[in-house]
């Protein structure tokens, strides 16, 4: 598959799926988005999980390439919706084809979404401001 933002080739590795049974996730390792078809999304073992994650990691000294455009669905060509959602207290974003294939998401956006990134709470934030006095953001 092409990436629907950068347009580089994507890999497509198995993983553990729900029930015993197996998923393909594809996986740009030059923007470091994913796409996932249907419900894949939600039926990922926690396992899987920390398998892509790991995956993803590996490919922390690659220079991400920059979007060529709005994404568009691999499998119909059509603009992908920009949508929001919160698991927990967390807010994530992520690109969902109108038509139901599937849903397009940064790596660190999937991280806010499946909990390993949290929003601070304010004593943490205040504690941070005390101590560190700059923070550079992670996503940019």
């Amino acid at each position: 598959m092409i990436c629907p933002a950068c347009g580089s080739a994507m890999e497509a590795p198995s993983f553990e799926r729900r029930y015993g049974r197996r998923l393909t996730i594809d996986v740009c390792h030059q923007c470091q988005c994913l796409w996932f078809d249907d419900q894949e999304f939600l039926q990922m073992t926690p396992g899987a999980t920390l398998q892509l994650v790991a995956s993803v990691a590996e490919d922390k000294g690659t220079t991400r390439q920059r979007w060529m455009a709005a994404p568009k669905c691999p499998r119909c060509s059509r603009a992908l919706a920009e949508t929001h959602d919160i698991q927990r207290n967390t807010r994530f974003t992520y690109y969902r084809c109108p038509e139901g294939h599937g849903r397009f998401i940064t790596y660190y956006h999937f991280l806010r979404a499946k909990d390993f990134l949290r929003p601070l709470r304010a004593d943490e934030v205040r504690e941070l401001r005390e101590r560190i006095q700059q923070i550079k953001c992670a996503n940019c």
